[in-house]
Protein backbone atom coordinates (compact mmCIF):
# COMPACT_ATOMS: atom_id res chain seq x y z
CA UNK A 1 0.00 0.00 0.00
CA UNK A 2 1.23 3.49 -0.97
CA UNK A 3 1.50 6.30 2.18
CA UNK A 4 -1.39 7.71 1.39
CA UNK A 5 -3.86 4.31 1.44
CA UNK A 6 -1.82 3.28 4.84
CA UNK A 7 -2.91 6.69 5.96
CA UNK A 8 -6.87 5.89 4.44
CA UNK A 9 -6.72 2.94 6.64
CA UNK A 10 -5.28 4.09 9.93
CA UNK A 11 -7.85 7.23 9.38
CA UNK A 12 -10.77 4.80 9.47
CA UNK A 13 -9.02 2.86 12.36
CA UNK A 14 -8.97 6.48 14.06
CA UNK A 15 -11.57 8.75 13.56
CA UNK A 16 -15.54 7.16 13.28
CA UNK A 17 -16.02 10.38 11.12
CA UNK A 18 -14.34 9.89 8.29
CA UNK A 19 -15.38 8.88 4.42
CA UNK A 20 -16.19 5.43 3.71
CA UNK A 21 -13.02 4.08 2.40
CA UNK A 22 -13.45 1.10 -0.29
CA UNK A 23 -10.81 -1.36 -0.05
CA UNK A 24 -9.76 -2.94 -3.82
CA UNK A 25 -7.36 -5.82 -4.89
CA UNK A 26 -4.52 -3.68 -6.01
CA UNK A 27 -3.31 -6.13 -8.51
CA UNK A 28 -7.05 -6.12 -10.57
CA UNK A 29 -8.78 -3.22 -8.58
CA UNK A 30 -11.86 -5.04 -8.16
CA UNK A 31 -13.47 -3.79 -5.27
CA UNK A 32 -13.84 -6.57 -2.66
CA UNK A 33 -14.90 -4.59 0.42
CA UNK A 34 -15.50 -0.88 2.48
CA UNK A 35 -15.16 0.43 5.91
CA UNK A 36 -18.46 -0.35 7.00
CA UNK A 37 -17.20 -3.60 7.89
CA UNK A 38 -14.36 -1.93 9.59
CA UNK A 39 -13.46 -4.08 12.68
CA UNK A 40 -9.49 -3.63 13.41
CA UNK A 41 -6.40 -2.69 12.22
CA UNK A 42 -2.69 -4.56 13.07
CA UNK A 43 0.46 -2.76 12.27
CA UNK A 44 2.52 -5.45 13.59
CA UNK A 45 1.22 -8.01 11.15
CA UNK A 46 0.44 -5.09 7.86
CA UNK A 47 -2.85 -6.29 7.74
CA UNK A 48 -6.29 -5.40 9.26
CA UNK A 49 -9.63 -7.06 9.28
CA UNK A 50 -13.34 -7.01 8.10
CA UNK A 51 -16.19 -8.40 9.18
CA UNK A 52 -17.62 -8.77 5.58
CA UNK A 53 -16.60 -8.75 2.06
CA UNK A 54 -18.09 -7.73 -1.25
CA UNK A 55 -20.29 -10.77 -2.35
CA UNK A 56 -18.96 -12.72 -5.42
CA UNK A 57 -15.43 -10.72 -5.24
CA UNK A 58 -13.69 -13.59 -3.23
CA UNK A 59 -12.87 -17.08 -2.68
CA UNK A 60 -11.51 -18.64 0.17
CA UNK A 61 -9.32 -21.83 -0.07
CA UNK A 62 -10.48 -25.01 1.53
CA UNK A 63 -7.13 -25.83 2.38
CA UNK A 64 -6.42 -24.75 5.49
CA UNK A 65 -2.93 -23.39 6.78
CA UNK A 66 -0.61 -23.53 9.56
CA UNK A 67 1.27 -19.94 10.37
CA UNK A 68 5.23 -20.27 11.02
CA UNK A 69 4.92 -19.99 14.21
CA UNK A 70 2.33 -22.51 14.72
CA UNK A 71 -0.05 -20.75 16.70
CA UNK A 72 -3.04 -19.77 13.81
CA UNK A 73 -4.23 -21.80 11.98
CA UNK A 74 -5.81 -19.98 8.54
CA UNK A 75 -7.42 -20.62 5.12
CA UNK A 76 -6.12 -18.24 2.15
CA UNK A 77 -8.55 -15.24 0.27
CA UNK A 78 -8.08 -14.81 -3.55
CA UNK A 79 -9.14 -12.67 -5.59
CA UNK A 80 -11.99 -13.88 -7.71
CA UNK A 81 -11.47 -11.95 -10.44
CA UNK A 82 -7.43 -12.56 -10.57
CA UNK A 83 -6.79 -15.07 -8.04
CA UNK A 84 -4.09 -13.29 -6.08
CA UNK A 85 -3.67 -13.44 -2.54
CA UNK A 86 -5.33 -11.17 -0.25
CA UNK A 87 -5.59 -12.12 2.71
CA UNK A 88 -6.61 -14.82 5.19
CA UNK A 89 -9.56 -16.33 7.30
CA UNK A 90 -7.90 -17.31 10.74
CA UNK A 91 -9.91 -20.35 11.75
CA UNK A 92 -8.34 -20.89 15.11
CA UNK A 93 -5.44 -18.14 17.07
CA UNK A 94 -3.95 -17.47 19.95
CA UNK A 95 -6.23 -15.35 22.94
CA UNK A 96 -4.84 -12.01 21.63
CA UNK A 97 -6.05 -12.48 18.08
CA UNK A 98 -9.75 -13.77 19.11
CA UNK A 99 -11.36 -10.68 17.93
CA UNK A 100 -10.30 -11.23 14.25
CA UNK A 101 -11.28 -15.33 14.22
CA UNK A 102 -13.61 -16.05 11.46
CA UNK A 103 -13.84 -12.77 9.87
CA UNK A 104 -11.73 -11.21 6.96
CA UNK A 105 -8.31 -10.14 7.15
CA UNK A 106 -6.49 -8.50 4.56
CA UNK A 107 -2.93 -7.85 3.72
CA UNK A 108 -2.22 -3.99 3.30
CA UNK A 109 0.46 -4.59 0.49
CA UNK A 110 -2.30 -6.81 -1.40
CA UNK A 111 -4.94 -3.95 -1.35
CA UNK A 112 -5.29 -0.19 -2.53
CA UNK A 113 -7.45 1.91 -0.38
CA UNK A 114 -10.03 4.59 -1.73
CA UNK A 115 -11.51 6.96 0.46
CA UNK A 116 -14.50 7.99 -1.04
CA UNK A 117 -15.35 12.06 -1.42
CA UNK A 118 -11.73 12.35 -0.53
CA UNK A 119 -11.12 13.58 -3.99
CA UNK A 120 -13.37 16.95 -3.73
CA UNK A 121 -10.13 19.28 -2.73
CA UNK A 122 -10.39 23.38 -2.92
CA UNK A 123 -7.04 25.57 -3.85
CA UNK A 124 -6.19 25.32 -0.38
CA UNK A 125 -5.35 21.60 -0.48
CA UNK A 126 -9.06 20.77 2.02
CA UNK A 127 -11.04 18.52 1.56
CA UNK A 128 -14.87 18.76 1.65
CA UNK A 129 -14.98 17.51 5.19
CA UNK A 130 -12.56 19.73 6.53
CA UNK A 131 -14.19 22.82 5.08
CA UNK A 132 -17.20 21.69 6.51
CA UNK A 133 -16.00 21.59 9.95
CA UNK A 134 -13.74 24.66 9.13
CA UNK A 135 -17.36 26.51 8.25
CA UNK A 136 -18.93 25.03 11.45
CA UNK A 137 -16.49 26.42 13.74
CA UNK A 138 -17.32 29.93 11.99
CA UNK A 139 -21.03 29.59 12.46
CA UNK A 140 -20.24 28.73 16.17
CA UNK A 141 -18.24 32.14 16.13
CA UNK A 142 -20.62 34.39 15.12
CA UNK A 143 -23.19 32.96 16.94
CA UNK A 144 -21.20 33.84 20.09
CA UNK A 145 -20.62 37.28 18.92
CA UNK A 146 -23.96 37.91 17.80
CA UNK A 147 -25.26 36.40 21.78
CA UNK A 148 -22.58 39.04 22.96
CA UNK A 149 -23.91 41.95 20.74
CA UNK A 150 -27.81 41.39 21.73
CA UNK A 151 -26.84 41.21 25.17
CA UNK A 152 -24.99 44.38 24.69
CA UNK A 153 -27.63 46.28 23.21
CA UNK A 154 -30.39 45.15 25.66
CA UNK A 155 -27.94 46.52 28.18
CA UNK A 156 -27.82 49.53 26.64
CA UNK A 157 -31.52 49.37 25.83
CA UNK A 158 -32.11 49.27 28.99
CA UNK A 159 -29.76 52.09 30.32
CA UNK A 160 -31.23 54.15 27.86
CA UNK A 161 -35.14 53.63 28.81
CA UNK A 162 -34.03 54.69 32.04
CA UNK A 163 -32.65 57.44 30.86
CA UNK A 164 -35.51 58.50 28.98
CA UNK A 165 -37.92 58.02 32.27
CA UNK A 166 -35.79 60.23 33.86
CA UNK A 167 -35.54 63.19 31.93
CA UNK A 168 -39.36 62.80 30.69
CA UNK A 169 -40.17 63.51 34.74
CA UNK A 170 -38.02 66.28 34.73
CA UNK A 171 -40.79 69.94 34.01
CA UNK A 172 -39.23 71.69 30.66
CA UNK A 173 -39.22 74.96 29.90
CA UNK A 174 -40.78 76.16 26.20
CA UNK A 175 -39.42 79.22 24.08
CA UNK A 176 -42.06 81.72 26.05
CA UNK A 177 -41.10 80.52 29.35
CA UNK A 178 -43.43 78.23 29.83
CA UNK A 179 -43.63 75.04 31.77
CA UNK A 180 -44.98 72.26 29.91
CA UNK A 181 -45.98 68.46 31.40
CA UNK A 182 -44.41 65.81 30.65
CA UNK A 183 -47.29 64.55 28.57
CA UNK A 184 -47.09 67.17 26.38
CA UNK A 185 -43.34 67.09 26.08
CA UNK A 186 -44.09 63.89 24.89
CA UNK A 187 -46.69 64.46 22.33
CA UNK A 188 -45.21 67.85 21.38
CA UNK A 189 -48.63 70.08 22.56
CA UNK A 190 -47.83 73.50 23.41
CA UNK A 191 -50.02 75.42 25.78
CA UNK A 192 -51.27 78.40 24.26
CA UNK A 193 -51.87 81.46 26.37
CA UNK A 194 -54.80 82.85 27.64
Amino acid sequence: MSEAEVNAVESVNNDFESPPTVFQCKNCLQIVGDSNAWVISHREMNSFTLSDLAENTFDIEELLRTSDDGLCVYSVIECAKCNTSIGCVFRSTPRYLDDIRDMYTLTMDKISAYEIGAKTVNPEGLTRYQVDLEIKEDILKLKSFCLSLYEKCQSHSESIESIWNNISQLPLESKENRILSPKQTKRGIKRTRH
